[in-house]
Parts: structure tokens; C-alpha cells; sequence
């Protein structure tokens, strides 16, 4: 069998996770790593709280921005020289 928390440590991550407290804060207070922990929640039924502010959606997904602006249409080789002839009078 593998190690297991004593009963007093396994109340305190349990007791910290129906409280709402996320997984870093249970670690710092506990001293339980945040992996252990979240076996532990799940073992009891409870969501653990992941990364993030608690009530808000998911975030965007990351580079959204990034993809949006490299597909941006490029203008045409004539219209650049246009606009920058017309700059430049």
C-alpha cells in the first residue's frame, strides 16, 4: 500500500477544500502537495479549485490574438505603393 496522510492532515485538506481554498493555498497551509490534495478533494467529492478568479468563465484559449492578426488579409504589392506614393505627396 502506498503512504497515506494521517487522518489529522487528511481533515485539514478536506476541511480547507469545502471552504473554497484553492490548491496553492491548501499547499502552503498544509504542506500537502497540491497533487496529493487534489486526490484527496476528489476522494471526497469535492471540486477543487483550479487557477484563476473563482465565478468567472473560462479564459480565452491562448494566442487567439496572435492567430487573428497573422491571418489578417495582407494588402496588395500595388495598393502598398499606392498608399505609401500618396503619403509621401
Amino acid at each position: 500500500m502506498g503512504n497515506v496522510l494521517d487522518t489529522n492532515r487528511q481533515q485539514q485538506v478536506v476541511a480547507l477544500g469545502r471552504l473554497g481554498c484553492p490548491l496553492r493555498r491548501i499547499e502552503r497551509e498544509t504542506g500537502v502537495r497540491r497533487e496529493t490534495a487534489s486526490a484527496y478533494l476528489k476522494a471526497a467529492g469535492i471540486a477543487a479549485s483550479g487557477r484563476g478568479r473563482p465565478g468567472e468563465g473560462k479564459g480565452k484559449p491562448a494566442g487567439v490574438e496572435v492567430r487573428s492578426v497573422l491571418e489578417a488579409p495582407r494588402m496588395r504589392a500595388a495598393d502598398e505603393r499606392h498608399y505609401a506614393a500618396a503619403a509621401v505627396t
